[in-house]
């Protein structure tokens, strides 16, 4: 096999959907790297019109001059990338499990940024789980993508700390920084076979399953304030942990601790601001979003809704 002289002489075909990974994206671009084309998910619909819109990484991609392919199930259309001659595959956070058959059509290798310090977080929500679990790290994992769940060899980590300020979106910006540093430093010595990697010890593997429809729901009659908190955050900006007011979704997007005593799941008023009763405890809501409306701190919206609490 050949050896390149710079990242910039390899042919990339880039996989990714969301907005991190639509961050790398032009990050990469910006830096030369020669990107052939992009994989990323069908247009779904979003926002409240409910209109197909392309993912990030498509909107990026389309701004960038670079083509976009959009298979609805890479399992079966993967015979179509036969026709596009590339170098490598990249990935970050893709969407779908790709099958052995389109590996084998890149000539030196498919990698995988992979949100999480790996064994630890496989699987499709690696940043929600951790932040879910009180993590107080997590990280970035260059990888070798295999057919199965994110269990190749790494090749690099970037370690990212967990603040009491981060909630799932500033991590995900710090992602995209912490792939693009391990591009740099890391991508060009793994594809000329300098950098073998490390397998994974499974013994040590956990899994971080899917953010489901029903993960939304704040589950406060199980939680402790703290683990409320770390639950907000998870899902915060984004899809947004939600509370069932009046027949409407209320979503919680910042919370904190607060030292009250409030029935668990009911609201209350703690101080001057709205709050709500979990296990043992409950937590302010510092910023809310009632469905249908836009987002407010929890202070007006407590102004604006105060029959809907009661004094704790």
């Amino acid at each position: 096999m050949a050896r390149f002289g710079k990242l910039e002489d390899i042919r990339f075909l880039y996989m990714g959907t969301p907005e991190m990974s639509a961050e790398l994206l032009e990050v990469l671009a910006g830096k030369g790297l020669d990107i052939v084309g992009v994989v990323t998910s069908v247009d779904k619909p979003r926002g409240r019109s409910g209109k197909p819109s392309p993912s990030p990484v498509k909107a990026a991609a389309a701004r960038l001059g670079i083509p976009v392919y959009q298979p609805r199930k890479m399992r079966l259309e993967w015979e179509f990338f036969k026709g596009i001659s590339f170098d490598a595959v990249l990935t970050f956070a893709y969407g779908q499990i790709v099958p052995q058959e389109f590996l084998d059509l890149a000539p030196y290798g498919n990698y995988n940024f992979h949100g999480s310090i790996l064994p630890k977080y496989r699987g499709a929500a690696p940043i929600q789980r951790a932040i879910m679990a009180g993590e107080r790290e997590t990280g970035v994992s260059l990888m070798k993508m295999v057919a199965a769940m994110d269990a190749g060899e790494v090749y690099a980590v970037k370690k990212i700390p967990i603040t009491e300020e981060d909630d799932y979106g500033t991590i995900c910006g710090k992602m995209a920084l912490a792939s693009a540093d391990l591009a740099a430093e890391s991508l060009l010595g793994v594809i000329n076979g300098e950098n073998k990697g490390v397998p994974q010890d499974e013994s040590l593997a956990t899994i971080a399953g899917k953010i489901k429809k029903e993960d939304e729901r704040l589950p406060f009659e199980r939680l402790s304030p703290v683990e409320a908190v770390n639950y907000v955050k998870a899902l915060s900006p984004t899809p947004g942990a939600y509370l069932a007011v009046g027949g409407k979704k209320l979503k919680v997007l910042k919370a904190a601790l607060v030292d009250a005593a409030v029935p668990t799941g009911k609201l209350g008023i703690c101080g001057k601001e709205p709050c709500l009763g979990v296990e043992g405890g409950a937590i302010a809501l510092k910023e809310v979003e009632l469905e249908g409306k836009k987002p407010t701190d929890g202070k007006s919206f407590l102004n604006g809704h105060r029959p809907m609490f009661q004094d704790a």
